[in-house]
């Protein structure tokens, strides 16, 4: 009787990694037929890398990853800057730990390989969950194919629209908050203007302008610029986060001079393969299991883009929910008082944190796209006065994301943390 996990994103495979090293057989469904090279950039600050640390896969990420030196907001007109946070060096004086930005097919790969490697077999792909049962002695999940597959508990971590959450919560659909991203992948070689080297330097950089922002910075070892802007539109049915678009739309959206500085239009007009994905969220759940079945990731806290903490929340929620199976469920088969017990404990561990993450992140996306360019100027004056007054207090900000620790506040044995080859 295995843990089956539904899903095989960032917190699914963490999860598989970490249970199975603690002796807890897995299986791991995901409905995709492939693991493809595409998606975004994502950030890693040092709170996810410390999981990634741990788990042993960091080294594999090292060859393509880029360690940006500042995290800095700008006018999307003029490249001004209105505020800056340090990270690089920065990052591990003050938190501990680097900060990294990476391609999310990279993180993946780093995660799969690692599976794949230490405890083959355990990933099923073209394997999509459509419903599931469960009773005292055990859960089962259905799958399109017409298969049954039978466990001892089940983690569902299938994602914003997540089927789990369907079955156990049955809270409808999540709610589309207005705003859409826009993404594209261009080699940095070609997403040049003149002089204006913003975009192009170890930096995250935040181009904030009325009712719409876009973010950009370097992935796969600097070979590639990450270009994400978000505006304000309505959404379409049936979209998912991989569906492309023309890339003129994109141009449209986000190169408009004189609103956007040169070397931000020059590196939108530069895209060739743009995708389209609308943002929608959730408020705080207040439950997150029931018996033998519990949610991480998204299907449990849906993460805003404009705090860059959905794959951190998803790998601390992995290494917190495996120290509880491990400490309260020691037995073999897994009682279902245990179960519930560890899930409890996961919950009590997570719900606060997350949904305070939850928060901020909305806070985020209002900030930069204010109704108005006299509201938004207020707003971005207050924080660059700010940022070149105390901008030690601009860091104290970050303190308890960036600072927070779950492999210490809940160790596991060393045969959990053993590194990759």
């Amino acid at each position: 009787m295995c843990i089956i996990i539904v899903g095989g994103g960032v917190g699914g495979l963490a999860s598989a990694l970490l249970l199975q090293r603690l002796g807890m057989p897995c299986r791991v469904f995901e409905r995709a037929q492939h693991f493809e090279d595409v998606g975004a950039g994502i950030q890693l600050s040092p709170n996810a890398m410390r999981v990634l640390r741990a788990l042993g896969v960091a080294n594999t990420l090292r060859q393509t990853r880029c360690e940006p030196q500042n995290v800095t907001v700008r006018h999307a007109a003029s490249a001004k800057v209105i505020f800056s946070l340090p990270v690089g060096a920065t990052a591990r004086r003050r938190w501990g730990e680097d900060y990294w930005v990476v391609h999310r097919a990279d993180l993946l790969a780093a995660l799969h390989e690692a599976v794949n490697r230490e405890f083959p077999a355990t990933i099923a792909s073209s394997a999509e969950v459509v419903g599931i049962t469960q009773n005292t002695d055990g859960v089962a999940a259905h799958l399109a194919n017409g298969e049954t597959v039978n466990g001892t508990a089940l983690i569902g971590a299938d994602g914003l629209k997540s089927t789990v959450r369907a079955h156990i919560v049955g809270d409808g659909a999540p709610r589309f908050t207005g705003k859409v991203a826009w993404r594209a992948l261009v080699p940095r070689s070609t997403a040049t203007h003149g002089r204006a080297s913003a975009p192009h330097t170890e930096e995250i950089n935040v181009w904030a302008s009325n009712r719409r922002h876009v973010v950009t910075y370097p992935v796969r070892g600097g070979r590639l610029l990450n270009i994400v802007g978000i505006i304000e539109e309505e959404a379409e049915s049936a979209e998912g986060w991989s569906r492309t678009v023309e890339p003129s739309a994109f141009r449209d959206r986000f190169a408009m001079t004189p609103l956007i500085h040169p070397a931000l239009a020059s590196a939108v007009a530069s895209a060739t393969e743009v995708y389209r994905w609308p943002l929608y969220d959730r408020a705080p759940m207040t439950q997150w299991s029931e018996g033998r079945v519990t949610f991480l990731g998204d299907a449990a806290h849906p993460m805003l883009p404009s705090m860059a903490q959905g794959a951190a929340m998803a790998l601390e929620d992995a290494w917190i929910l495996a120290a509880e199976l491990h400490q309260r469920c020691t037995n073999a088969p897994l009682a279902l008082q245990d179960i519930e017990s560890a899930f409890t404990g996961y919950e009590a561990a997570r719900q606060t944190r997350t949904a305070a993450v939850q928060r901020r992140a909305g806070r985020n996306l209002d900030m930069f796209h204010r109704s108005g360019p006299v509201s938004a100027g207020l707003v971005y004056r207050v924080l660059q006065l700010i940022g070149h007054a105390a901008p030690a207090l601009l860091q104290r900000q970050q303190d308890w994301i960036y600072a927070h620790d779950v492999t210490a506040t809940h160790s596991l044995p060393d045969t959990a943390t053993r590194p990759c080859a």
